[in-house]
């Protein structure tokens, strides 16, 4: 599903006019919902680029309005391959144009099973049909609007599709980040492994939540309350950035003390207790070169002494799986 060559994902997203198309690519682009909340109408094929993990992702989103359906259906048909994803976006709180959405998403359908049965016989593409806004009152969920019977049919009408199903809004940001996580990352690294050592260490330190984040701030996993996701892996990442700024300063002012304080490891382990009134946040971060991954875990009850050592080799062992194909093993060999 993501094209590996040369570590780049492509992602396209579809689907009709003010259905959230461009605010879910800035927000997967940003990880910053005002960023992604900021968003006009558009007439052409927008591009983001964004990196996640080690993984380069490229974004397209096509414009929404009837009139562009046709050159809509012929970008993507020219350009999608196996290790494309699909996302089809429909505002859900939109009943009455529902049937409409349905009959273009099969359109599209149709189109892509047509080029997989000419080009790419033997594969299979990741489709996904996004019931988006669902904070908005009256939204249609996807179970409401494919019923099992459906979807056996459409297992049979389309053979080398891989059709998913999600409620997503803008305002949920966990939706729309479990969407990466099925449709993208899951071709890169072990994502259920993953979640089961966060669940197994959630449950072992008695957190609200624990929550991995990339050096870009961007909460990658996580597992307990969903609400604290976003914030807790931008404060990781600020303090990454703000040690990386201090390097820059110390090489800037030649302060040889300094620099050696600061640069005697390409590899960086960062442990930080922060009280806040009645909360308790712990944060773990592992850094080598330029990529970094953070473990954030929320009000843990269980602060057993093991809880540390347990939770920062966790860290590592991510950081390894993480990043095998690229600097994973010489970044765990400077670490031990």
């Amino acid at each position: 599903m993501v094209s590996q060559s040369n570590g780049v994902a492509k992602i396209f997203i579809l689907g009709p006019a003010n259905s959230g198309k461009t605010s879910i690519a800035r927000f997967l682009a940003t990880a910053n919902r005002s960023f992604a909340l900021n968003t006009t109408p558009s007439t052409s094929i927008e591009r983001f680029k964004t990196l996640v993990l080690a993984l380069q992702v490229n974004i397209f989103v096509t414009p929404g309005q009837k009139r562009f359906k046709a050159r809509n259906f012929e970008y993507l048909c020219g350009i999608i391959d196996p290790k494309s994803v699909i996302l089809y976006v429909v505002d859900a709180s939109e009943r009455t144009k529902m049937d409409d959405y349905l009959k273009e998403f099969m359109e599209i359908m149709n189109k892509v099973e047509a080029v997989f049965q000419k080009t790419f016989p033997r594969e299979k593409i990741e489709v996904a049909f996004l019931a988006h806004k669902q904070d908005l009152t009256g939204s249609l969920s996807v179970k409401n609007i494919f019923s099992n019977g459906v979807m056996q049919k459409i297992s049979k009408t389309f053979p080398h599709i891989n059709l998913h199903l999600y409620d997503t809004s803008i305002f949920m940001p966990t939706s729309l980040l479990g969407v990466i996580a099925d449709l993208v990352l899951s071709k890169i690294i072990p994502v259920n492994s993953i979640k089961g050592m966060l669940t197994y260490l959630r449950d072992y330190a008695e957190a609200e939540a624990v929550i991995i984040g990339d050096g870009m701030g961007l909460p990658i996993f996580f597992s307990g309350n969903s609400g604290l996701t976003s914030w807790s892996a931008a404060f990781a990442a600020r303090i990454i950035e703000s040690l990386e700024r201090e390097k820059e300063i110390a090489n800037s002012l030649k302060d040889e003390a300094y620099i050696r304080l600061l640069n005697s490891s390409r590899t960086i382990k960062i442990r930080l207790n922060l009280a806040l009134e009645e909360s308790e946040i712990l944060t773990y971060i592992f850094q080598c070169k330029e990529h970094s991954i953070s473990l954030t875990l929320i009000n843990a009850r269980n602060k057993a002494n093991a809880l540390d050592a347990y939770a920062m080799k966790a860290v590592e062992v991510l950081f390894s799986k993480i990043y095998l194909e690229t600097i994973g093993h010489e970044c765990t060999r400077a670490g031990d």
